[in-house]
């Protein structure tokens, strides 16, 4: 690597295999052992958003949409798999992904509004799975992820005159989600 004897995009492609490989093995072993097969599944699905991460940020290889998307069917996916394996831990992992998809993939452009609407749609999305599976923690991470992000825009970044009506709006669709 260091000698450039792996291309950029061998080495996008070789991440996506083992990821794809160790996802495949997990669900494989699942009968057997559900428990090491859920932490493999965890390990592929943090290996994914790595890869799409540095496919983007660190080579340019995809476009910023392009990677957004993978990684919300990443998370989407991460979901859907706590829910099969019933494993909490899991979808604390799809909880810290889905925050994580927009800093990631920040651009710098400081469109709130766009971030804000995201988590709107991730704390339905987390609200639906911790009363479906009765995960109370889940719904605790979340509301404490939300409010942190939404206080650290609102004590750093808030502008008054231009910011006030969104501020209302999505404080008071936080209040009713959680």
């Amino acid at each position: 690597i260091d000698h450039d004897l792996i291309s950029p995009l061998t080495r996008i492609i070789l991440g996506y295999l083992v990821g794809l490989g160790l996802m495949g093995f997990a669900i494989k072993l699942k009968t057997k052992y559900e428990n090491f097969s859920a932490v493999l599944l965890s390990g592929a699905i943090a290996i994914l958003y790595f890869i799409t991460f540095a496919a983007y940020s660190f080579y340019g290889l995809f476009p910023q949409l392009l990677a957004f998307l993978m990684m919300v069917c990443f998370t989407l996916f991460t979901v859907l798999s706590a829910i099969k394996y019933n494993k909490q831990i899991i979808a604390h992992l799809g909880l810290v992904g889905a925050y994580l998809v927009p800093f990631l993939l920040s651009d710098g452009s400081g469109q709130i509004g766009i971030l804000f609407s995201y988590m709107v749609i991730i704390n339905v999305g987390i609200l639906i799975v911790s009363v479906l599976r009765d995960w109370k923690p889940l719904l605790y991470s979340s509301f404490a992820f939300s409010w942190l992000i939404y206080a650290s825009w609102f004590f750093n970044k808030y502008n008054s005159i231009t910011d006030f009506n969104l501020a209302i709006l999505f404080s008071t669709l936080f209040f009713i989600i959680f």
